[in-house]
């Protein structure tokens, strides 16, 4: 078997392994962990929610009302979510994290071919030539087995949730950047003058469904909310988010670069009034 080479041709795949319209892994994540192991909210969680949500609104985010009936049909009431020793786990962002999935494939196939059942090693010997000679056409003949094999030998014969934390390395690795990226953030506004009004992270709601990391706030600028990326973007990149700033941390120049989302305009944030 060529690990390498059968790496190197999912890998390749990018999002097309959770797409909907391609191999969806992203459905089929989302429905083992929320039969398996997805708890609801915390009345603390859901307390913490709502008053981040009022500092949301502090802000001019357009129809806040309407897009959390969108983004939150049932309520975050109803919200559930992976959690492990009560905390948040990376885990969560599994289903659309491309390398963790192609990771977890190989891993599903070198298990089937090194299984001792001989019809499962064949089967999975089939597969991987079947991927080696076509990446996509191999993994939508494998994609009906895939839910079975994931059950299979993560939780009828595996440890359960602690399998599929094995796989968020490349997630744990982007975590980290952006954290990196925030802190950088937050000490640059506050040496603006800035109050940090509000700061998301993993598995804060206001983050994951509004798409705002910051809320900051100055006297003469008002209160304003900010996505935060660790990377250049282009501007239609991030053209859906409805924040009002951009706010990127470049960590090879150690550059800091602020901009209207919609305009992509540059911010100065030397204070108008300075006595």
């Amino acid at each position: 078997m060529d690990k390498e080479g059968l790496t190197k041709k999912i890998y390749a795949l990018d999002k097309w392994l959770y797409f909907n319209d391609g191999l969806n892994m992203k459905e089929i994540i989302d429905r083992i962990l929320k039969d398996n192991y997805e708890t609801t909210l915390t009345d603390k969680e859901i307390e913490k929610f709502y008053a981040d949500l009022s500092i949301l609104k502090l802000t001019d985010y357009p129809d806040i009302d309407g897009s959390l009936v969108k983004k939150l049909p049932n309520g975050i009431e109803n919200v559930s979510l992976v959690k492990k020793n009560e905390k948040w786990n990376p885990v969560n962002k599994l289903n659309t994290s491309h390398k963790d999935l192609a990771d977890l494939l190989i891993y599903l196939i070198t298990q089937l071919i090194q299984d001792e059942e001989e019809k499962f090693s064949n089967y999975g010997k089939y597969i991987y030539s079947k991927i080696m000679e076509n990446p996509v056409e191999g993994l939508m003949q494998f994609k009906p087995k895939i839910e079975g094999c994931i059950k299979y030998y993560f939780i009828e014969y595996g440890n359960g949730l602690d399998d599929f934390i094995r796989f968020t390395a490349h997630i744990q690795q982007h975590s980290r950047k952006g954290e990196k990226a925030e802190a950088k953030l937050k000490n640059y506004f506050l040496n603006h003058d800035c109050k940090i009004m509000f700061q998301g992270g993993d598995g804060n709601f206001i983050d994951m469904k509004f798409g705002c990391d910051m809320i900051i706030y100055r006297e003469d600028i008002g209160y304003k909310s900010i996505q935060i990326k660790s990377y250049d973007v282009e501007k239609e990149k991030v053209d859906y988010y409805d924040v009002n700033w951009l706010a990127i941390y470049l960590e090879k120049t150690e550059t800091i670069i602020v901009k209207n989302i919609k305009t992509f305009e540059i911010i100065d944030l030397t204070p108008i009034n300075i006595i």
